[in-house]
């Protein structure tokens, strides 16, 4: 059987494709709805003549040279029919360009405000969020754009932007966002930090430091000695390269490490964090306090001294600091220590925890008792010797003593002596000195400072004492001593009772002796205040004296000397020198030597009538004294009849000695000579001992009437003159006002001529 079909409807037709465009404008595919079940047949004439059967899309792309292309296409049914051929022209769209952003770098990271612009061919509008989150679609209500936007972040801030712009689009095109992110951080890291170490850190030995891990960012940092400025350049830390401290045996040294931030913005940390590290290879720490042991380090000291002892012996180190109490030394350690560590330090009153002086008592006793020699250098610091030293003695090296007492039932040890070495002593409290050519460690004189001392003795070599006290001061054998802003005294619990370093009475005759060297003494005090035994202030022997700003006072019930000097030089300025009191009196006594006293003050004052006189001077061959502008008072208690002599200003006398029946104030004997200018003398009988030859002179009967305590009452002289207080005798500032009275009172006299 044969079944046949004939269809004469209308052949097929094909729709137009939907064009689907790429962004770029040029380029695209093509689609046909509704055509599953048909084939269309597509020729795209710039590329080929023939027709091809259609996938389900066509793609198509408009060449650079043209901006058109045709596409031919027909349809073939499911009967074959085939569609009229069909043109479709396609034209090139460039979409317009979205906005571009300007000024900025799309997820750049800065540190300072910034200024962003919108550049577009059109009107813009825009979206912005400013705490990172995805910004809303722009649409025809957003912000339209008209000026900068700026970019900002408060001090300490870290803020994110994030913009979607679009050109404004009112004919309803779609155009493409334009999108950026930016970050504002103005938040600074935190400083670095080390790990477990703080500043003001003590170390034993070399030390590795560590920087604690930064949450972002990296460390920079300098390390310093301590000694040497801070301008190196900052290096960067990688973790990996040490960071080492180490000090020399015997050293203690110090650094300073500082050390910054930098994030990964840039922002740089806002302080840069320091610290002061100590390697300390010099201290060895003892803490009287501890029951154990211990190492001998600031952390862990040791409990004995001895054990800190021998450390110095066997190692670099050469300090040995002491907490507060009673340490305990064999004297045989001791000075094994100081030879084979060369010098040594030995320094008490620390804190045990935080090793800071605190002033506390530290007691320094030996054991067994015996005398500490020692050939080497040393240096003791805020002690307080116990009464197991008996003596310390430094051989042939250099002995500097700080803040330093004694303690014990007696306080009068120990002895201190340095034989060829070098001496340097501040602010001790010492009963006994003997130095034997001694200097100080560069050369220069040795010098006690601020110190109270009982006696001193000095052979050979030179020194300085500048604000002390001093119960006695021997000088012999070539001496050269400078005695400033000090007292030289005797009879105050301040110079140890009048004692020896044995506790034995000293008898002050004299308080200071001279023999073959030499004494300056400037701005100070020699004073004596006896009951029984005789006095004497100074005496020197084949020696040089000069005394100048100075104050001499001797009191006492018995004899009473000033100054007594034989073939000596003495030269006394600007000063003023009393007698009180005693059995008899002389104010300066010379023989066979050279004597000039000028600008200056003598008082003998007498509670009975006894033979008193300023000067004594013998001569012997020696050169004929000089007494210039020179006031000489004699006060005897209740004789008003006292006389007022004249003056002898302008007049030299050349007087010789006569007998010694009248109170003189210059008493000449072996045919001594004075030479005299400008003396003013009240209360003496005669100026010199009476006698018959020329020059002598004596005072007019009609002036007896007027007595020296009648000068004070007219104000002419000052009553402290007479009798000093106590507080002028012992307080530094009341003796040097006494001088200045003296100099102002001598200038008014002389140049008044009353």
């Amino acid at each position: 059987r044969l079944t046949v079909r004939v269809d004469l409807s209308e052949p097929a037709t094909v729709d137009e494709p939907e064009i689907l465009r790429d962004d770029d404008g040029r380029s695209g595919t093509l689609y046909w709805p509704g055509t599953q079940d048909r084939d269309v047949f597509v020729s795209l004439p710039h590329l080929t003549a023939g027709f091809v059967r259609a996938e389900e899309t066509v793609s198509w792309l408009v060449p650079d040279d043209l901006s058109r292309i045709t596409v031919l296409y027909f349809l073939i049914d499911e009967f074959g029919r085939r569609s009229e051929t069909r043109t479709l022209h396609i034209d090139t769209q460039i979409p317009p360009a979205p906005p571009s952003f300007v000024g900025v770098r799309d997820g750049a990271v800065y540190t300072a405000p910034q200024t962003v612009r919108i550049e577009a061919d059109g009107p813009v509008r825009y979206t912005m969020t400013t705490d990172g989150s995805e910004p809303p679609a722009v649409h025809p209500l957003s912000t339209r754009y008209e000026n900068p936007i700026e970019l900002v972040a408060a001090p300490g801030e870290d803020r994110s932007y994030r913009l979607r712009a679009q050109r404004a689009d009112s004919a309803g095109e779609n155009p493409a966002d334009a999108t950026l992110t930016v970050r504002i951080d103005r938040a600074r890291p935190a400083a670095p930090q080390l790990l477990d170490v703080v500043s003001g850190s003590f170390f034993s030995e070399e030390t590795e430091l560590t920087f604690e891990p930064p949450n972002a960012g990296v460390v920079f940092y300098r390390l310093t000695p301590g000694s040497a400025p801070r301008n190196g350049r900052y290096r960067q830390y990688d973790g990996e390269t040490d960071i080492r401290i180490d000090a020399a045996p015997g050293e203690l040294r110090s650094y300073v490490l500082e050390a910054y931030a930098v994030d990964g913005a840039g922002n740089r940390s806002q302080t840069v964090s320091m610290w002061e590290l100590f390697v300390d290879r010099e201290i060895v720490y003892v803490d009287s306090a501890r029951e154990d042991p211990g190492r001998g380090t600031r952390d862990d000291p040791f409990s004995d001294l001895n054990e800190a002892l021998r450390v110095v012996r066997d190692s670099g180190r050469r300090t040995v600091f002491l907490t507060a109490g009673t340490h305990r030394a064999a004297p045989a350690l001791l000075r094994d220590a100081v030879s084979a560590a060369g010098n040594i330090t030995i320094s008490g009153g620390y804190i045990g925890e935080t090793w800071e002086i605190n002033g506390d008592e530290t007691i320094l006793e030996v054991d067994p008792v015996e005398p500490i020699s020692i050939v080497g250098d040393i240096r003791l610091q805020q002690l307080l010797f116990g009464a197991s030293i008996e003596e310390i003695s430094v051989h042939a090296g250099n002995l500097t003593i700080e803040n330093i007492g004694t303690s014990g039932p007696s306080q009068l040890r120990p002895r201190i002596s340095v034989h060829d070495g070098t001496v340097n002593l501040h602010s001790v409290h010492l009963p006994e000195i003997v130095l034997e050519r001694a200097s100080s460690e560069s050369g220069s004189p040795a010098e006690l400072t601020a110190g109270v001392f009982g006696r001193i003795e000095v052979a050979g070599g030179d020194l300085r004492i500048t604000e002390s006290t001093v119960g006695g001061l021997h000088l012999r054998e070539s001496a050269t001593v400078l005695v400033s802003d000090s007292a030289i005294t005797f009879g105050t619990e301040d110079t140890f009772g009048g004692r020896d370093g044995a506790g034995t009475s000293v008898v002050p005759v004299p308080l200071v002796t001279i023999s073959e060297s030499a004494l300056q003494l400037r701005r100070s005090t020699v004073s004596a205040l006896a009951r029984l035994d005789p006095v004497v202030l100074l005496r020197a022997t084949d020696a040089s004296l000069d005394i100048a700003d100075s104050y001499l006072v001797a009191a006492g019930n018995d004899l009473l000397y000033g100054i007594t000097a034989r073939r000596s030089t003495v030269t006394v300025q600007n000063s003023y020198l009393g007698l009180f009191g005693g059995t008899e009196q002389s104010g300066i006594v010379s023989g066979a030597g050279s004597l000039y006293v000028s600008d200056s003050l003598v008082v003998n004052h007498e509670s009975r009538e006894v033979p008193a006189r300023a000067f004594h001077v013998t001569a012997v061959g020696s050169p004929t004294p000089r007494i210039q502008r020179v006031l000489l008072l004699r006060d005897r208690a209740g004789d008003e009849s006292a006389t007022r002599a004249r003056s002898t200003s302008a007049i030299t006398r050349q007087a010789r000695a006569g007998d010694d029946s009248t109170a003189a104030a210059i008493r000449l004997v072996n045919d001594a000579l004075v030479d005299s200018r400008d003396v003013i003398m009240f209360g003496w009988d005669a100026f010199i001992d009476r006698g018959r030859s020329a020059g002598n002179w004596e005072p007019d009967e009609a002036e007896r009437r007027n007595s020296v305590r009648s000068l004070a009452d007219r104000s002419l002289i000052d009553p402290l003159f007479l009798m000093p207080s106590d507080e002028a005798i012992s307080d530094s500032e009341a003796r040097a006002d006494i001088v200045q009275r003296v100099a102002e009172t001598l200038s008014r006299l002389f140049a008044t001529g009353d």
